[in-house]
């Protein structure tokens, strides 16, 4: 249903993506159109020099493409969420379309430290079925884009929970 890398960036890289995340202009913005926004994104940073970097870093472990061709990026964006356990996602999928759409590949990085107390990984569901992938710094989530997927609510007081979001239109490798 979904892979998971961690290290994906190196101490240097990781640092610069979180600290820059940070500073970006967010915007109210909701997983599905007919709820109200309760978290805020950025607007699309597909052409930003850094964005653009990180994409051929991601499409990418340990020195193994993850798609079977070059991917086109459609969309990259930042999430912040709030703290509460109001403020989670909805249940939504991303413009999958059964894998034809203009994206059937979904790609989540967490950039920022974070407490697993605190909750805020991405939840998964499979019919019934609920997985829940803990947010760990400079871990990647990779998976197809009409999987029904959700932002965990957190507990941090102190910060924004952020995550970068990738659209992408491309075949995987062993999927």
């Amino acid at each position: 249903m979904f892979k998971v890398y961690d290290n994906v960036l190196d101490r240097q890289m990781l640092n610069y993506v979180d600290s820059y995340v940070r500073t970006l202009p967010y915007f109210p913005h909701t997983s599905t159109t007919i709820d109200e926004g309760n978290f805020f994104a950025t607007e699309n940073l597909d052409g930003h020099q850094l964005f653009n970097f990180l994409t051929s870093v991601i499409t990418e472990y340990n020195d193994k493409p993850l798609f079977k061709e070059c991917p086109h990026v459609t969309r990259v964006y930042v999430n912040a969420h709030n703290y509460g356990k109001y403020n989670g996602g909805r249940w939504h999928t991303d413009e999958g379309d059964n894998g034809n759409g203009w994206c059937n590949v979904t790609i989540l990085f967490y950039p920022q430290q974070w407490q697993s107390k605190d909750l805020g990984g991405t939840l998964f569901k499979d019919g019934d079925k609920i997985e829940t992938v803990e947010y760990v710094r400079n871990r990647m989530i990779v998976f197809p884009a009409n999987i029904p997927h959700k932002a965990q609510y957190h507990l941090n007081k102190k910060t924004m929970r952020y995550s970068i979001a990738y659209k992408m239109r491309g075949k995987l490798n062993d999927w």
